[in-house]
């Protein structure tokens, strides 16, 4: 290959490289409903809603992959189950103002003491795809309606390991717009941090059971590029690189 093959292929990298901006990390929300059947919330059209299913959440090995953001972009982000969640509860509250009802009214749960499948079941996944120089908003929501006079406490504690170690809290007895958020979290040197979920300070629930129905995740995340896109240019690269090597 001579100089003008070399130079040829240098230019058409560059003109790769410059065509395929949407490569590149940006600013998104992503919305994640926990628990029911695996279709985006359908009364929130102004969002695009991801759902980790029942289906997916009940199992050591689910895979959410290719999130969308909340304005429809594909991202590199997916979410993978490590331990499975016990089941789904379907006795959240309908009347949130941040998110809709198909949203609040199931969730995935955890617990101590026996339920459903057992006892000791604490869950955990990782959101991975994530940028390890970068720091993401993770904000959980969870309902269960219990009502009484005096209701038990139902606080889950969400303990994220990426670049540190942290946790939050929230309580979801009776809750409506009651969200916790945990700022500023690193990912780890793989672009992943580990969600795990457990009772938390206060639950006094007898089974200790601990839920997730919501999870948005807000930071700079790269979108999954569009093939067509990449193959076309790959392609008339690679033609007229064989060109240019027969007039050499």
């Amino acid at each position: 290959m001579n100089w003008m093959t070399r130079g040829l292929g240098l230019g058409v990298l560059g003109m790769i490289c410059a065509a395929a901006p949407g490569a590149l990390a940006a600013p998104v929300t992503i919305l994640v409903d926990f628990g029911g059947a695996a279709t985006d919330p359908a009364d929130d059209p102004a969002r695009t809603w991801n759902n980790l299913s029942t289906a997916l959440g009940t199992t050591n090995t689910g895979v959410l992959a290719d999130l969308k953001a909340t304005n429809g972009t594909t991202t590199a982000a997916d979410i993978a189950m490590v331990a499975r969640f016990n089941g789904v509860n379907a006795a959240g509250t309908t009347a949130s103002s941040l998110y809709p009802a198909d949203a609040t009214n199931d969730s995935l749960y955890g617990n101590q003491e026996a339920f459903g499948i057992g006892a000791n079941i604490t869950p955990i996944f990782k959101i991975a795809g994530l940028n390890p120089d970068e720091v993401y908003d993770l904000t959980f929501y969870a309902s269960r309606v219990v009502g009484g006079a005096n209701p038990d406490n139902r606080t889950a504690r969400y303990t994220l390991l990426g670049d540190t170690t942290s946790f939050v809290e929230l309580n979801a007895t009776d809750n409506i717009n009651n969200t916790i958020t945990a700022t500023g979290v690193g990912a780890d040197s793989n672009g992943e941090i580990r969600v795990t979920i457990t009772a938390g300070t206060g639950n006094n629930n007898a089974n200790h059971f601990a839920y997730l129905g919501v999870l948005t995740i807000a930071g700079e995340i790269a979108p999954v590029p569009e093939p067509t896109t990449g193959a076309l240019l790959v392609g008339g690269a690679m033609l007229a690189l064989r060109r240019r090597a027969r007039r050499a």
